[in-house]
């Protein structure tokens, strides 16, 4: 099954084939991806300021009044310690969720938009914000671990290469950064031409990013051998 977010306020279920399985009515916008946790749960937001979770039969099981509309932000699944969801909005809140009925574990507030989706790694969880900075929280009761600043807003999600122990992003400053997932210091950091508001993705131990400078920028070991496309 394939489950995506519409403009028309819906969440739409297709199989394989295309054929429409279900159509979920939300009261706004959905421009949030949905998210799956292998356990007969979807969970996505929407403009209407809520997440909603369903089950695979396209049934609400629980929807959670948010802090502003959920504009981007992809809702995030860890089954640290207990099963839990996390997710920012266009209002600048930073939530976590129990998966099992909704309910609000911790929240936190920046001054700006979160539109891009939070990362999750055991016991740590990481946010990026139009506020111009990357944030590392526990997991569990939202402690905040460490922030680092860029020049400019992010929109990317965070990738983290977990072997590495660095969470990759873009700015709109126009450079890729890769942090520290322990500190937060800054290891790494490559200028573009452009800004950068896609999403870093890790495949076959290298990193991969489109800038609006028209490039697909990939990068990995001095030992990897460039492919090239004739």
């Amino acid at each position: 099954m394939i489950v995506i977010g519409s403009l028309n306020q819906s969440l739409l279920a297709l199989d394989t084939n295309g054929n429409l399985k279900w159509d979920f009515k939300t009261q706004g916008e959905v421009w949030s991806s949905a998210s799956f946790n292998g356990d007969e749960q979807i969970f996505v937001g929407s403009d209407d300021g809520f997440l909603y979770c369903l089950n695979t039969d396209g049934k609400l099981e629980w929807r959670t009044k948010l802090k502003g509309k959920v504009r981007s932000s992809s809702p995030c699944i860890s089954e640290y310690n207990s099963p839990k969801v996390f997710i920012g909005t266009h209002n600048g809140e930073i939530c976590c969720l129990n998966q099992c009925d909704g309910s609000i574990i911790w929240n936190k507030q920046v001054t700006k938009p979160v539109l891009s989706s939070p990362a999750v790694l055991k016991e740590r969880v990481y946010f990026a914000s139009s506020d111009n900075n990357v944030y590392c929280f526990d997991c569990d009761n939202g402690l905040k671990i460490w922030e680092f600043a860029t020049d400019d807003k992010i929109w990317s999600s965070p990738a983290i290469a977990e072997d590495d122990g660095v969470l990759f992003c873009g700015s709109l400053d126009s450079h890729i950064y890769g942090l520290d997932i322990k500190t937060g210091n800054q290891t790494w950091k490559f200028p573009t031409m452009d800004i950068i508001d896609s999403s870093p993705c890790i495949a076959s131990n290298m990193l991969f990013v489109g800038g609006r400078d028209g490039f697909l920028y990939a990068f990995g070991a001095q030992n990897v051998a460039p492919a090239y496309t004739v």
